[in-house]
């Protein structure tokens, strides 16, 4: 462990161009000091095509499969994704995802590992 800003980091995590860093008693104001900017790059062509780590699904409330992207990515990613998203919806209070908030599954049939299955407005 070290510290960084006046906060105790616990653990940091570099995969591919997504940094986690795990802090432990950092106010907001300490938390947002600790993110650096990304190296970013575009790329062209279908979400579940995508080879790297992990996609981000453009998902609904309800958290189980819509349509356009969402209803794509759960068709591709096959049964395990289907049940995966399932028991993660089981046990999420309320049984659904609020707006702005994310939950994550495998990849499954997918070439990615995960997909972050986020609602947005």
């Amino acid at each position: 462990m070290h510290s960084r800003n006046g906060v105790q980091i616990v653990a940091e995590y570099q995969l591919g161009t997504v940094r986690l860093v795990v802090a432990h008693g950092a106010s907001a104001t300490q938390r947002s000091s600790l993110l650096r900017p990304a190296p970013r790059s575009a790329r062209t062509g279908s979400v579940v095509n995508f080879t790297g780590f992990a996609i981000v699904n453009a998902a609904n409330e309800a958290g189980l499969g819509g349509s356009v992207v969402d209803g794509e990515v759960n068709a591709r990613g096959g049964g395990q994704l289907r049940a995966a998203r399932e028991v993660m919806m089981e046990a999420q209070r309320g049984g659904r995802i609020p707006t702005g908030q994310a939950l994550s599954t495998g990849g499954f049939n997918l070439p990615c590992q995960f997909v972050v299955h986020a609602v947005g407005p």
